[in-house]
């Protein structure tokens, strides 16, 4: 079933939406995304709902919340900077993830419920989670 009437029911409708910004942000304005047999347009969110999705239980919990975001942007790495995806990872258009890749290495992935996910680099003294490097 079709969430919208407008838009066509075809195999181009399903695929992910891509849009280069060109280090531009969204701004205030509609972007359009065009694909083969239709566009979508995107409205930014009005200022005074840009908060509307935080609740108290939200705000009590967000600490942890990080912390498994956290995790889970690291799990990602992980698997971005394994030698199958590496070289497609190396060509991507992202600086901070190269710096990230050659700042790791080869570095041992560590994972357990006291610590998160983290790295430890050979010959280093203690281990690093992917937030703390610079």
């Amino acid at each position: 079933m079709q969430q919208y009437r407008e838009v066509p029911d075809t195999e181009a409708a399903t695929l992910p939406l891509v849009l280069k910004l060109d280090g531009a942000s969204l701004g205030p304005g509609a972007i359009e995304v065009a694909r083969s047999d239709h566009r979508v347009r995107y409205h930014p969110v009005p200022e005074h709902l840009r908060e509307a999705w935080r609740n108290a239980k939200i705000t009590a919990n967000e600490d942890v919340y990080r912390w498994a975001g956290a995790n889970l942007a690291a799990n990602v790495f992980d698997m971005l900077r394994s030698k199958f995806f590496r070289d497609a990872t190396l060509a991507s258009p992202y600086p901070r993830l190269h710096r990230l890749v050659q700042a790791l290495g080869e570095a041992e992935t560590v994972a357990d419920r006291q610590g998160g996910y983290r790295f430890r680099r050979a010959g280093a003294a203690g281990e690093v989670r992917l937030a703390d490097i610079p």
